[in-house]
């Protein structure tokens, strides 16, 4: 088959653009023309020369079976996506196109499949991270052919809307994300300053949905406690401004400096920071899950959150929203709050955003009271924390990639044949 793939480019350095890696490569494997088509493909230098007519080289992911061309397509910018995605469909002809992301993002995908009068399948790779998914997008799921989702969380809130065939097929984790042995653990804390201390970690962009606040008002509470001695955490997010096309919200070296937790805080420096068009090797961040001992998911919603499970894979209870995907990973359920077999659910309060969406935003007293259940269980719950992080390794090796890349090309072959025409259209 003819495959057009819409997401972040496979060549940056975000969640998503893990995802579309494994898409292109467990479809190149099995023997398709895979055409992908990648946000932020070019950085805003080379992207602003491009519109003053200037020339860039064109963008190359290296698969598993060679280069393949990747097309820069913007995102979110007025309604140039929809024509740059009919453009692509007009000009490439494929049988199936697969999307990942939020349903949101592809608002346009009915009005093409109307202008291209049916000729391909539309197969949503859907982060769905909401309670409920509001009226006016019903009507495009009924234009998907079949819905993938990557947690049982987004597959119960599809179904309610629409019966479209809904596949649940978790994202996966890459075998590096384990853990290291006792002799290599002790030597990387040494190296980051960090031996005899319980180190908290917080992998996650500088947007609004993450709440980084949230966690530097948690520890601020501690702050008090004369805890510097004994913990730290360490923020890995992108705390300067890499390029303008990138989620960069907060100050938080300024938050940090006002709330005067320069001593509990750290942030990534140099080459260690982080950015979607630039960041380490995944080398780095398994050291960096491993020289710590809880990870921190102060997060509003999330669709998945790979950091969540790759931090697992490595051994590492984590402390979570009781909201969205997240009691799920840390097997529970929404609204649950306290320990859980793979970490702790922090209470969340209600709160309402225009129009008419309902937020569960994480609580910063109950995340710093569970930040406290954490660090005791180090000293006083040794043999709880042991099966704990058990629970966590065992989490994150039933997730590995082969599983999503089998389980994708299944749904693919499935949908070979005609496409379907909505009712609505006759």
């Amino acid at each position: 088959m003819k495959i057009v793939t819409i997401s972040d480019s496979p060549t940056i350095f975000s969640g998503l653009a893990r995802v579309h890696r494994h898409v292109i490569d467990a479809l190149v494997e099995k023997g398709h023309v895979v055409l992908p088509c990648g946000w932020f493909a070019y950085d805003s230098d080379q992207t602003e020369r491009i519109r003053r007519g200037g020339e860039v080289e064109p963008v190359f992911y290296q698969s598993t079976q060679g280069p393949v061309r990747v097309l820069a397509v913007p995102k979110a910018g007025n309604m140039n996506e929809m024509y740059a995605a009919y453009d692509v469909v007009d000009m490439l002809k494929p049988d199936l196109v697969i999307t990942i992301g939020d349903h949101w993002n592809f608002y346009y995908v009915r009005a093409v499949k109307i202008k291209a009068d049916f000729s391909f399948k539309w197969l949503p790779y859907f982060t769905v991270e909401h309670d409920d998914v509001e009226d006016k997008w019903e009507a495009l799921f009924r234009y998907a052919d079949a819905i993938l989702v990557p947690t049982e969380y987004g597959k119960r809130i599809v179904e309610s809307c629409c019966d479209v065939e809904t596949v649940m097929l978790p994202y996966g984790v890459d075998e590096k994300f384990r853990p290291l042995p006792k002799d290599d653990v002790r030597r990387i804390r040494e190296r980051k300053g960090c031996s005899g201390k319980v180190r908290f970690i917080t992998v996650a962009q500088n947007t609004w949905r993450k709440n980084l606040p949230a966690l530097l008002q948690a520890v601020n509470l501690l702050k008090n406690m004369g805890l510097e001695d004994y913990v730290t955490f360490h923020l890995h997010t992108n705390v300067d401004a890499m390029d303008r096309q990138e989620g960069y919200l907060y100050d938080l070296r300024k938050i940090v400096s006002k709330m005067g937790l320069e001593s509990l805080v750290t942030f990534p420096e140099g080459d260690e920071t982080f950015s979607v068009f630039r960041a380490p090797k995944d080398e780095y961040m398994v050291e960096e899950y491993n020289a710590s001992d809880f990870l921190i998911c102060p997060s509003t919603t999330e669709g998945f959150s790979l950091p969540v499970v790759e931090a697992m894979a490595c051994g590492l209870p984590v402390i979570a929203n009781s909201a969205s995907t997240m009691p799920e990973h840390l097997g529970g359920s929404v609204g649950d709050v306290g320990r859980t077999g793979r970490g702790f659910l922090v209470a969340s309060d209600l709160q309402i955003t225009p129009p008419s969406r309902f937020m569960r935003v994480v609580r910063p007293e109950d995340l710093a009271a569970k930040i406290m259940d954490a660090f005791r269980m180090t000293a006083g719950g040794r043999e709880g924390l042991s099966r704990m992080k058990e629970n966590c390794v065992k989490y994150g090796k039933e997730r590995g990639w082969a599983r999503t890349k089998d389980g994708l090309c299944e749904v693919v072959d499935r949908l070979a044949g005609k496409p379907k025409v909505v009712v609505e259209e006759f």
